[in-house]
């Protein structure tokens, strides 16, 4: 449920004294100067009163604010004088229309923006972009980052249902030397906590991803911990220390190296626990309610780097009843080839796209192997290496609808002498079994 802080309403400027706002505050009488592409080139925020109130903060230098745009005027479309959705950056005016004339996502799209922004971005202060400010009847409800402005939200908000969304809190300092067990046990302190103990928690609010597999000299113990992780970004961070990349049998080390999500099999109940579904949840609410936090602490100084590896990777399968390993298995994978002498995929440089997301894809100036890299991000297509031989970069546009849809792919990559073709390769498959 929300709550209501009652803050006196008196119209601010950028000169104003301001205190940054949080969930639950009423927002005072703002005055917006410098809109572009709007009916006014200026509002007061009590225009918005009975209206769902979405400050975007973004720049032209962020990419996911740029790619998250079209969305949020889609969504303005849709839902019409029920919401305003208002863009905000700080950058001035002539960035802003030079940037919007070359940018081939936002060129053709009109939206109106707050630019040279001195008043808003003191009331919600922030530093990671994009950012969003949810307003609804006068009162801040929500800052969330951009994925959760969606349809499915809005209609909570406009159907006066409850809205529970995780806040987005940028200067938020999490305490990485504190143990995590004082966090649990408020009767210990952290020059108190059990001296030897291993702990599985769940996610940290405000802590990022972080590992730490170094000694506490001051206290000659070993602190060592995973925090905020995803487990099967635990299982291969510690791998990474026993089993180099480059000895892995991967699709993925042909182009771009690493491991390709379709080299994991799953032996599991639940394959979403552990595999983050867009389709089904918001990122940030899945690393709430899957990642995982371990922690070992100890008077043992003398693990290396690879001990400790070793050492963790048994406690999370004993811990979590899982058995995380590498399998090297026989399996029928497709090779891509040139299935002709003519050369007709030579690029002829310019702009470097990769466009991945409408029915015709298309990939101009770019690497041929990061086709196949991104053909190995899908789990449903099975392994594929990139064996064409072709040296520099390439034009393709690819008519065809999804990205598993092997037989139409193939029949998109025939028109350019390209082909895949199916074959048996011993691959390495990091293999994760529910006890």
């Amino acid at each position: 449920m929300f709550t209501f802080a009652q803050e006196p309403v008196g119209k601010s400027t950028s000169k104003t004294k301001v205190r940054n706002l949080v969930v639950g505050d009423l927002l005072p009488e703002i005055l917006i100067n410098n809109v572009m592409n709007d009916r006014k080139e200026s509002f007061v925020s009590t225009e918005f009163k009975d209206q769902l109130f979405i400050l975007d903060f973004w720049a032209t230098t962020c990419s996911a604010c740029i790619e998250g745009i079209p969305k949020m005027m889609d969504l303005q479309k849709r839902f019409g004088a029920k919401i305003k959705i208002l863009p905000v950056t700080y950058e001035p005016e002539t960035i802003v229309r030079a940037f919007l004339q070359r940018n081939k996502l936002l060129k053709d799209v009109k939206f109106p923006t707050v630019v040279q922004d001195k008043v808003l971005s003191k009331y919600f202060k922030h530093y990671i972009l994009p950012h969003e400010v949810w307003v609804y009847k006068g009162t801040v409800i929500a800052i969330t980052p951009a994925e959760y402005v969606d349809e499915y939200n809005i209609r909570k908000v406009l159907d006066n249902e409850v809205l529970e969304l995780p806040i987005k809190d940028d200067y938020y300092v999490y305490d990485y030397k504190k143990a995590f067990l004082t966090s649990v046990n408020k009767t210990w302190s952290n020059d108190q906590y059990p001296l030897n103990y291993v702990a599985i928690t769940g996610y940290h609010e405000g802590a990022e991803t972080k590992t730490n597999l170094g000694a506490d000299s001051s206290k000659n113990v070993n602190r060592i911990y995973l925090l905020n992780f995803p487990i099967l970004k635990a299982y291969f961070t510690l791998w990474r220390n026993l089993k180099h990349i480059d000895y892995i049998s991967s699709p993925a080390s042909n182009n771009a190296g690493g491991i390709s999500p379709n080299q994991v099999i799953l032996e599991v109940k639940n394959k979403d626990k552990y595999i983050f579904n867009s389709a089904k949840d918001y990122w940030e609410s899945w690393k709430r309610k899957n990642d995982i936090s371990y922690e070992w602490v100890s008077s043992d100084t003398s693990l290396n780097i690879k001990g400790k590896s070793e050492l963790i990777i048994r406690d999370l399968d004993r811990l979590l009843k899982l058995k995380g390993r590498w399998e090297k298995r026989t399996v029928s994978c497709l090779i891509l080839i040139k299935s002709g002498t003519e050369d007709k995929i030579r690029s002829k440089g310019g702009e470097r796209i990769f466009s991945y997301d409408k029915p015709l894809k298309q990939l101009h100036n770019q690497d041929l192997s990061n086709l196949v890299y991104y053909l190995n991000s899908f789990v449903q297509n099975p392994p594929i290496y990139d064996e064409s031989g072709y040296k520099g970069n390439v034009d393709l546009d690819l008519k065809f609808n999804s990205w598993v849809d092997i037989s139409s792919i193939r029949a998109a990559l025939n028109a350019y002498g390209l082909d895949l073709k199916k074959d048996v390769r011993a691959v390495d498959f990091f293999v994760l079994t529910e006890r």
